[in-house]
Parts: C-alpha cells; sequence; structure tokens
C-alpha cells in the first residue's frame, strides 16, 4: 500500500491509523519505508519495522529493493 499527500493533508495520520489497526489486530509483519519517520509505531499482536529514507536506506527506490 502506498500512501502519499501533500504536507498537512493527514497522510502521516492516515497511514499511523492503519498500521495501529492492523498492528492492533492481526499478526503480521508490517514494513514502512518514510521521509522521515514521524510517528513511531510499537509491536502489538504483529511486527513493525519503520525504515527511514537518509537513515536506513539512501533512497525510496533502495529501500523498496531491499
Amino acid at each position: 500500500m502506498l500512501v502519499a499527500a501533500p504536507v498537512g493533508n493527514g497522510g502521516t495520520t492516515t497511514l499511523a491509523a492503519m498500521v495501529d489497526h492492523v498492528n492492533a489486530t492481526q499478526r503480521r509483519h508490517i514494513v514502512s519505508i518514510e521521509d522521515p519517520i514521524e510517528v513511531l509505531q510499537p509491536d502489538d499482536a504483529g511486527l513493525v519495522s519503520q525504515i527511514e529514507v537518509g537513515a536506513d536506506v539512501a533512497s525510496l527506490a533502495e529501500g523498496i529493493r531491499a
């Protein structure tokens, strides 16, 4: 799933709510590639791996390939 929105239009809030819901209700491994990470998601029923462009990978494309 890709979430993209102009700054200030709810993209971060939408993504955080979706990840939180899946993480709380399903045993899944959720991987997010973010630029920058704005909301830290703790593990719950699922496992959340947050990758930050610039800190963990050089680019979004590299993060997707990895």
